[in-house]
């Protein structure tokens, strides 16, 4: 499943789904997803750790944070937890049920697989040296990422028929792994 990145087309930048990950100044680098529209921005989902506690705290030795996604009113929707001690992968649970697995693909940390129940097994690609990158599955669906204008932001551009919250979670979860440790 190897394949060249390309920029979207005009027409996927007007009809794609637009979002924000903004990851916060906060010890655990918690962070906000955002739907862009043209007028305003929304914000859909908040992701942290539970506990809260730096990714380079001592305690992390014993016992990983569980990566929380929830909805603005701090509701817990889906959960990303480590599942192998020395292998970097993660099992997404929602409602108590596994629904998928992310597992970094190189040992740069820059390539991710995300395989996701009812979505199918995506490849993220985040060539060093670039703020231009992004996913595909074997299908042909696409998602383009920019990085800025800082590290802690990424602008994610999903195809319009792509609009997935578990993927998302899933590419907010990523980005906070590449803020903390890439």
């Amino acid at each position: 499943m190897r394949k060249r990145y390309y920029y979207p087309t005009e027409e996927q930048i007007t009809t794609g789904n637009a979002y924000i990950t903004e990851i916060s100044w906060e010890s655990d680098y918690s962070g906000e997803v955002y739907r862009i529209y043209e007028e305003e921005n929304e914000l859909c989902w908040k992701f942290g750790t539970v506990p809260k506690r730096s990714p380079h705290s001592l305690l992390n030795l014993l016992n990983r944070p569980i990566f929380v996604v929830s909805n603005p009113d701090g509701e817990e929707m889906l959960q990303i937890r480590r599942s192998n001690l020395f292998i970097p992968s993660f099992e997404i649970i929602e409602g108590g049920n596994s629904v998928g697995r992310i597992r970094m693909a190189s040992v740069l940390r820059n390539k991710f697989s995300v395989d996701i129940t009812g979505l199918g097994s995506w490849l993220i690609h985040m060539p060093l040296f670039t703020i231009y990158f992004g996913g595909y599955t074997s299908e042909g669906t696409n998602l383009w990422i920019a990085v800025g204008p800082s590290k802690r932001q990424w602008n994610i551009l999903l195809e319009p028929n792509m609009d997935n919250f578990r993927l998302l979670a899933s590419l907010s979860f990523i980005h906070r792994q590449w803020w903390c440790f890439g």
